[in-house]
């Protein structure tokens, strides 16, 4: 990751990705931020279970 770090600084893109969200409206961040939190939440949920599930299984036997 160190290699990039210098390329990165050469191409500015904290500059280009700042510029870019700044020209989001905010109901266009407000729709990816649900996007990615609703994804987020059901992979949350589903490995919950799979925990729950595999703990429930070994508790009992």
């Amino acid at each position: 990751m160190n290699h990039f770090q210098p390329l990165f600084q050469k191409l500015h893109l904290d500059d280009i990705v700042e510029e870019q969200v700044s020209s989001f409206s905010v109901s266009r961040l407000e729709e990816m931020v649900v996007s990615i939190t609703k994804k987020e939440l059901s992979m949350i949920t589903y490995l919950g279970a799979l925990l729950g599930g595999i703990i429930g299984y070994f508790k009992v036997s």
